[in-house]
């Protein structure tokens, strides 16, 4: 009766090392599956701000023209250096600051992303390896 009871003891505690060793191997496909994650919603992100930016520059294309088409249609002084031409270079300089912050807000979110999915695969992988330890110190401690 002994020995059955040795062998199920070692059973048990290959079977718990080998347990957590795949433990460990899963947590690490799911870490690489996070970062990859991670990575692609920056992805996203930087292909929406892209969009965002380029529907942006499209609008104020039309309102310019519009405006400059009002301005000729009302005699206006259009000028280089008149009313008009002040005007429309302020409305360039707000769009343009417009466009670098949208850029800015753009990469921070990427990278913001890119830091979730590497903070999400740390601590997966963190548990893989709290498990596979468990798992040989369960082992050692059902075969001892």
């Amino acid at each position: 009766m002994g020995m059955v009871a040795a062998g199920l003891a070692i059973a048990s505690g290959v079977s718990s090392i080998m347990g957590g060793r795949a433990a460990a191997k899963d947590a690490k496909k799911a870490a690489a599956e996070q970062e990859r994650l991670g990575r692609e919603n920056a992805a996203m992100i930087e292909a929406e701000a892209m969009e965002e930016k380029r529907r942006s520059q499209q609008a104020e294309d039309e309102r310019a023209a519009k405006a400059r088409a009002m301005a000729h249609a009302t005699g206006a002084e259009v000028e280089a250096g008149g009313s008009m031409d002040i005007f429309m270079g302020a409305q360039e300089e707000k769009f343009a600051k417009e466009m670098e912050w949208m850029t800015k807000s753009a990469e921070s979110r990427k990278k913001l992303a890119i830091m979730q999915g590497s903070h999400a695969a740390n601590v997966t992988k963190s548990q893989g390896k709290q498990a596979k330890w468990q798992g040989i110190s369960s082992g050692l401690g059902s075969i001892a």
